[in-house]
């Protein structure tokens, strides 16, 4: 085994082992969460084969069970290489809504990101990032039922619920920092570390005890690419306080045409579809398309497997993502 493969697998098994603590429980999850690398780890930001990228997802959840739960999000991001330099810095950022209809409650987030990528090697690049941004929580309470409501015989939204609330929106600074690394060849692997919401520390009611953990999570992919297909493995996980997630799968994708380094008379596009399974919740499936190397169609569907699936009639969540990849001066010769 080559030194360079020792180095690799002695940071894979460092980050997996050392820092499996991970996940999503108390935040907004898309189960594409590949379509925003950013939103997964902040030292992914700007690790990219185009110069910029730009991603918008929308995911609408349990609408079965009572007012779906929907989340929207956007992202993008960019990549500086100084002309003849190995390492490069990725800029970025995102913002997100997370709406739960049935009580008006509300979160949103708009942050920017920053990462540094340093190349080991001509093919290995080990990175590391940081978030910044503001985050606000907000709910409306006049469509709550509250015990004080119920006469006797049934509830009664006419009478007063008791309670008195101070506030019903606040704002924090939220922040987030990662570690990655990445190896690049015919088989190739990420692997990475993130943690998230740091200053995050003061519930959304006066009084109230409802503070937002700090999120831990890992990622990992291992990549391989047999002439027109390419095969993607994945595996996120973590925890938040005391719950915890595992989410791991499969894509493939198949590129059809060829492309050209030199012109622009041939680039290719490609279809690609998954499967997942997030441990105790459900199986995800996924597809898409994407045109020429540059527009990405995709969609997934979750079936619920827990036990909520039986109320839900086995319907769970559909998301839909829209990517836009290109570069600033493409370099190749215009064909007329």
């Amino acid at each position: 085994m080559s030194k360079v493969s020792l180095i690799r697998l002695f940071v894979a098994g460092l980050l997996i082992s050392g820092m499996l603590p991970g996940g999503y429980s108390q935040d907004a999850f898309m189960s594409q969460y590949w379509l925003m690398p950013g939103l997964v780890n902040p030292a992914e930001v700007g690790l990219i084969e185009t110069d910029y990228r730009a991603v918008t997802t929308y995911r609408n959840q349990w609408a079965s069970v009572s007012s779906p739960f929907s989340t929207t999000q956007a992202a993008f991001d960019t990549r500086f290489r100084p002309k003849g330099a190995r390492n490069n810095l990725g800029l970025g950022g995102f913002v997100r809504s997370d709406r739960v209809n049935t009580t008006a409650l509300n979160i949103f987030e708009a942050s920017v990101q920053a990462a540094y990528h340093i190349a080991v090697n001509r093919t290995d690049y080990f990175g590391f990032g940081l978030s910044a941004g503001y985050r606000q929580r907000s709910i409306n309470f006049d469509d709550l039922a509250w015990d004080s409501q119920f006469n006797g015989v049934a509830y009664d939204p006419a009478l007063p619920s008791g309670e008195l609330f101070t506030n019903d929106s606040k704002g924090n600074l939220d922040a987030a920092f990662g570690f990655h690394y990445r190896s690049r060849g015919e088989q190739s692997f990420d692997v990475g570390y993130a943690a998230w919401h740091y200053f995050q520390n003061h519930g959304l009611l006066t009084g109230g005890n409802d503070r937002l953990i700090v999120r831990h999570q890992v990622s990992f992919s291992w990549q391989q690419r047999l002439d027109q297909i390419a095969l993607h493995y994945d595996l996120l996980g973590g925890m938040q306080g005391g719950a915890q997630m595992l989410m791991a799968g499969a894509r493939l994708e198949y590129r059809m045409g060829n492309d050209s380094r030199y012109t622009d008379a041939s680039t290719s596009n490609s279809i690609f579809g998954g499967v997942h399974y997030r441990l105790a919740d459900a199986v995800v499936i996924s597809t898409g398309f994407r045109y020429k190397r540059s527009l990405t169609i995709s969609a997934a569907y979750d079936i619920t497997l827990s036990r909520l699936g039986a109320i839900a009639t086995r319907r769970g969540a559909w998301e839909i993502g829209l990517t836009w990849e290109g570069w600033y001066n493409t370099n190749r010769l215009r064909l007329r």
